[in-house]
């Protein structure tokens, strides 16, 4: 190879390697907006999904009367609420089924 053809194949490998850093620059700022895209969309997507189960524990909860959440409240207070034992004192961990039956029973 002359000195010419040398310094021109070298001129051209520079000139390819200018190109190639001018591409993964323009791919880095690229990949830049894409990781804070997706950013971005994961934290919203994170806060409709907290929505979307607020809304959606907020209509499987059952609506009760006042009269029945007053029960609700007797019976969280520590007392029974059925017939058979209205007035008495629950024991610690104590549960009724009549009492839970009472408060949210189908008969609504």
């Amino acid at each position: 190879m002359e000195k010419n053809q040398i310094y021109d194949k070298f001129s051209d490998v520079i000139t390819e390697l200018q190109s190639v850093i001018t591409e993964t620059t323009e791919m880095k700022q690229l990949i830049s907006t894409l990781i804070e895209e997706n950013a971005e969309l994961t934290i919203e997507n994170e806060h409709l999904r907290n929505q979307i189960m607020t809304k959606q524990s907020a209509k499987m909860q059952p609506r009760l009367s006042r009269s029945r959440e007053n029960l609700r409240k007797l019976y969280e207070s520590g007392f029974h609420i059925c017939n058979a034992s209205y007035g008495r004192r629950l024991d610690d961990g104590e549960s009724c089924l009549e009492c839970l039956d009472i408060i949210y029973g189908s008969n609504s």
